[in-house]
């Protein structure tokens, strides 16, 4: 079997750009890495570093080389969330909110449209499945430490549940 080199450089090419994409992920996932540790160090509302400059910001944005969003840390409705954008257009694929009593894992097709969330508010806590249409499709949660789960229909009535 005789490759081109076209082909070899066709896959070359995909592959560089796979490695970019990952290191990019790995750095990312390295800063919020050190956020937490960073974070889980403090105590209460003093600043985490003590004794040193803290910058107080409403927002931060990451951008990539071309000025693309990748990231935002900013207040959404008020409470404190982290955005990760996929393409070449600011459209969320990843969203963490927090608030007094819960948060939010959400979770976005390529398209920007809401496909899963996880929730937590309270006692409760629910991961929630959702359609093309942004209709939910499937729950799963507990509530008063009892266990629950539903299945919608295109329609968006319940179609079975447990218990």
């Amino acid at each position: 079997m005789s490759v081109s080199s076209d082909d070899l450089a066709r896959r070359v090419e995909r592959l560089e750009r796979e490695n970019r994409r990952f290191r990019r992920l790995g750095a990312l996932a390295l800063a919020l890495a050190g956020v937490v540790v960073l974070t889980a160090q403090g105590n209460g509302p003093e600043p985490v570093l003590r004794g040193e400059t803290v910058v107080a910001t409403k927002a931060f944005l990451l951008t990539d080389g071309a000025g693309h969003p990748r990231a935002s840390i900013g207040m959404l409705q008020g409470q404190p969330s982290l955005t990760l954008y996929g393409g070449d257009t600011p459209t969320p694929r990843v969203q963490l909110g927090a608030w007094n009593d819960g948060s939010t894992l959400m979770l976005f097709d390529s398209a920007g449209k809401e496909r899963a969330m996880v929730v937590v508010a309270g006692e409760m806590g629910s991961l929630n499945l959702i359609g093309p249409e942004s209709k939910l499709r499937a729950s799963v949660g507990v509530v008063d430490d009892a266990g629950m789960a539903f299945l919608f229909g295109k329609d968006g009535a319940p179609t079975w549940s447990a218990p």
